[in-house]
Order: C-alpha cells, then structure tokens, then sequence
C-alpha cells in the first residue's frame, strides 16, 4: 500500500515519462492531472502534491476531461461517469461514455458506444446531474470500428 503522498510521486513519474503501458493520460493543466491506471481514475493535485482516487470502473475508463476553470473533473467509461466536484465525487450509471468535451463552465457533451443503433449525444450539468438528450448518433452504426470517432 503506498502513502497518498507515494501513490502521487509514483503517478506523477509515470505522467512525466509519457504514460507507460498501463497509464493513460485524460487530461492535464498547470495544476491538475487526470489519469488512470487500470480500471482507477485518479486526479493528481500538482500544488498539494496528492493524487485522489475519483472511482473504480468496471473496465478501464475511457476518457476525461477537466474544467477550464479548474472546479471540476469528469471520467467516463462503460459503466458510467464519475463527476469530482468541490473535493466530493458522485458516480452516475445510465449511460456508457465513449467520449466526452466540455460544452459549458458547468456542462459536458457525452458521446455514447457509437456503434449501438440506438447511440446518441447527452449533455450533463456537473452541477444539477441533469443528464438530457441532445440527439441520436447513428453515424457510425453497422460500421466498422475506428479510433477516430467525429462528432
């Protein structure tokens, strides 16, 4: 078990040697960097020199993104969204995140599996949790699979 303060040195060496074969790089500003390792997403505080665990998925997540304003962090995955939020983190099950972008000082734009019939575009207030369609996303459906989803 390693020490909050070990567990920041180790993911921050592993940020600043490009990631590693097991760590994934979501989302990196001057103060914060938001990573994970495995099916953990962490964000790691550079000033405080700590890394937070946000949540466990189920799989390893699949992005994430981190407030301009620096007020709060998103990671997404299959089984759903974990939102940390003025040092609280609420996790959201419902929809399974492909990608995500930030679309408002408080709101996401949320892209799911784009490969489902039914897939569609959401948009998530952090601060309500009001979670509403935008529109469907059929674009990619019966299609074969690309990393580089345009939407």
């Amino acid at each position: 078990m390693f020490t909050e303060t070990e567990l920041f040195e180790q993911l921050y060496r592993s940020m600043k040697e490009s990631g590693g074969p097991d760590l994934v790089i979501h989302a990196e500003n001057e103060s914060f960097g938001l990573v994970s390792i495995f099916e953990a997403a962490y964000l790691l505080d550079f000033n405080a020199r700590k890394a937070i665990l946000i949540d466990s998925f189920y799989g390893n997540p699949t992005c994430g993104v981190l407030a301009e304003n620096g007020h709060w962090a998103a990671v997404g995955g299959n089984d759903g969204l974990a939102v940390s939020r003025n040092g609280t983190v609420n996790r959201y099950h419902g929809v399974g995140v492909f990608d995500m972008r930030q679309s408002g000082p408080e709101s996401l734009l949320i892209l799911e599996d784009p490969w489902m019939e039914d897939a569609a575009i959401w948009e998530f207030n952090v601060r309500t949790a009001l979670l509403e369609k935008v529109r469907p996303f059929p674009d990619y459906a019966r299609q074969p699979y690309t990393e580089n989803v345009i939407w």
